[in-house]
C-alpha cells in the first residue's frame, strides 16, 4: 500500500495556466483522506508554493510536507518548519555567479527564504510572473552580502541545448565536480550540493516518517524529477514529459499536465480504478 506521493509542480501538477484542475484536487484530497501523504517536490522554494498548498487544502497542516529546491530543504507545512537544509558553500556560489557574469547569463541564487536574480531580462520576468514573485534583483557584481547566509541552490538560464551543454562542461572544473546537476522547465541548469536532489529528499522524508521507499510514488516530467522517479517504489510521469524521463518511468500517463494526469496516477495506483 502506497503511503506517500511526491509530485512535481510545473508541467506536472500545474496546468499551463498555472492552475490545478478540480479533478486533480479531488483525487489528491481523496488520497489524503485515506491517510496518504501528498508531498509537493519542487525546484521552487517552499515559500513560493503556499498558494498551491492552499488550493489543495493542506496549507499550514501539521504532518504534511514539502520537498523544495530539489531536495535541499524539507519543511512541514505547519509554520513552514524546516526539518532539513543542505546548502552549497559560498566559495562555489561565488564561482558560479562569476561564471554567470562572464557569460552574460541570468543567474538565480536561492537561500532558505529569498531569491536573488542577476541579469534578469524580459523573458525571465514573464516566465517568473505567477510562479516566483518575491525575488530581489542583484544590480552589481558583488554577492559578498550572502557570505554568511546559507544558500540552497544556484540556477543558470540557457536558451538552447547547445548552451546547456556548454554550461555543464564549463562548470565541472570550476566546482571540482562537487555539485548535483539537473535541468528543469527546458530553460534552467539547476545546481545543488553533491548528492542533493529530489530523490535523496524523498528518501530523507520517507525515513523521517518511517515509510519504506517501496511504499512511495513519485510523479514528474523533467530531468530534475528523474532521481525521485528512479528512487520511489513507483515512478510515474505525465505524457508531456521529456523522452528520457518517459524511458526511466515505471508508468507513463495517457494524460498530460492539462488533462488530469495526477488523478490518473492516483486512481490507478492508489485506488486501482
Amino acid at each position: 500500500m502506497y503511503k506517500l506521493i511526491a509530485c512535481d509542480l510545473d508541467q506536472t501538477l500545474l496546468c499551463d495556466d498555472r492552475s490545478i484542475s478540480k479533478n486533480n484536487i479531488d483525487a489528491i484530497n481523496k488520497a489524503i483522506d485515506s491517510g496518504i501523504k501528498f508531498v509537493i517536490a519542487t525546484g521552487r522554494g517552499f515559500t513560493s508554493v503556499q498558494n498551491v498548498l492552499s488550493d489543495i487544502g493542506i496549507l499550514g497542516s501539521s504532518d504534511e510536507y514539502v520537498i523544495s529546491l530539489n531536495g535541499a530543504i524539507i519543511t512541514e507545512n505547519k509554520d513552514n518548519k524546516v526539518l532539513s537544509f543542505t546548502g552549497v558553500d559560498f566559495d562555489t556560489v561565488k564561482k558560479l555567479f562569476t561564471y554567470g557574469i562572464d557569460n552574460s547569463l541570468c543567474t538565480h541564487i536561492y537561500t532558505e527564504n529569498d531569491i536573488y536574480v542577476y541579469n534578469i531580462n524580459d523573458s525571465e520576468i514573464e516566465y517568473l510572473r505567477g510562479r516566483v514573485d518575491n525575488y530581489q534583483v542583484i544590480k552589481d557584481h558583488d554577492v559578498s552580502f550572502l557570505k554568511d547566509v546559507p544558500i540552497a541552490k544556484v540556477i543558470l538560464h540557457f536558451y538552447d541545448e547547445t548552451m546547456m551543454d556548454k554550461i555543464i562542461t564549463d562548470i565541472k572544473p570550476l566546482t571540482d565536480n562537487k555539485l548535483s546537476v539537473s535541468f528543469s522547465s527546458n530553460r534552467y541548469v539547476e545546481l545543488n550540493q553533491l548528492n542533493v536532489d529530489k530523490g535523496t529528499g524523498l528518501q530523507k522524508l520517507a525515513q523521517l516518517l518511517n515509510v519504506e521507499m517501496s511504499d512511495t510514488l513519485a510523479i514528474g516530467d523533467n530531468f530534475n524529477d528523474l532521481s525521485m522517479i528512479l528512487t520511489a517504489g513507483i515512478g510515474a510521469c505525465v505524457s508531456n514529459s521529456r523522452s528520457a524521463v518517459k524511458a526511466a518511468s515505471d508508468y507513463v500517463c495517457l494524460a498530460d499536465n492539462n488533462h488530469d494526469a495526477i488523478r490518473e496516477v492516483i486512481d490507478k495506483f492508489i485506488f486501482q480504478e
